[in-house]
């Protein structure tokens, strides 16, 4: 598994436990990642490791150099005041 499938894989995961949304297959590669463990107690319940967590808090940072604001800014009410009006009106 690459590591991009398993940061995949990891979204599908929570930190607590709950029941998998994944294939037992993919399962058992995390686990065997040491990126998620099983329940002994219930059966079929998984949840993150602490790497997991690490690994899968790493996947949303964005690692770009960019300067450029990828938020967008709200709009500025004043100028759609003026787009809401009509053509202007002919003289007469």
């Amino acid at each position: 598994m690459t590591e991009g499938e398993r940061r995949f894989y990891l979204r599908e995961i929570q930190s607590h436990w709950a029941a998998p949304r994944i294939s037992s297959e993919r399962v058992a590669e995390l686990v065997a990642a040491h990126l998620v463990e099983h329940s002994t107690e219930a059966a079929g319940m998984i949840r993150l490791t602490h790497a997991g967590v690490v690994e899968k808090t790493a996947s949303r940072q964005r690692k770009s150099n960019s300067t450029l604001s990828l938020v967008r800014k709200p709009d500025n009410p004043a100028r759609h005041r003026r787009n809401r009006q009509g053509p202007p009106r002919p003289l007469v």
